[in-house]
């Protein structure tokens, strides 16, 4: 009647001659649903990790051009955030890792990889408002606020 496959038991419709009901429902109304919900849940994931990939690519862009400013690129939080970046792409990467990417994303990635490749990591970075060599408002850092747009990327699309 039932047989298994090694992963568990396998209900072939095949071997159930009426629709039986389980919670009000038939087996095949119940796959169907299951079917549709699994590719929501797989295209919800998909945007998710393509909004991932895309915030990221905005905080290496603005790291990127932070690094050609004369204070940031000194800035103990200019370099904390290029680490932060850096972790948090290795984990979309392994999340994406081995999908299909259409052509823009792949383009996206390959410009994070050329803006990792490139980046100058300060040797002594220093806090530059505690040096008083920053002189934007008080709790305004550049590094700090292209990490929270990601952030905000992130917990907008979950």
């Amino acid at each position: 009647m039932w047989s298994t496959n090694g992963e568990g038991i396998d209900f072939t419709l095949a071997v159930i001659p009426t629709p039986y009901k389980i919670r009000g429902r038939n087996l095949i109304q119940q796959k169907e649903r299951y079917d549709t919900r699994t590719s929501k849940m797989n295209k919800l994931l998909k945007e998710k990790e393509i909004n991932s990939l895309r915030g990221l690519s905005f905080v290496f862009g603005v790291l990127l051009y932070l690094e050609s400013d004369p204070v940031c690129r000194e800035c103990s939080y200019f370099d904390e955030s290029i680490d932060v970046a850096k972790d948090k792409f290795l984990s979309i990467e392994k999340l994406i890792n081995g999908k299909n990417l259409s052509e823009e994303m792949r383009r996206i990635l390959s410009g994070i990889y050329a803006v990792l490749a490139g980046l100058n990591i300060p040797d002594n970075p220093k806090d530059q408002k505690k040096a008083e060599n920053c002189k934007l408002p008080k709790r305004v850092c550049l590094p700090k606020l292209a990490l929270s747009v990601y952030r905000r990327i992130n917990s907008a699309s979950v």
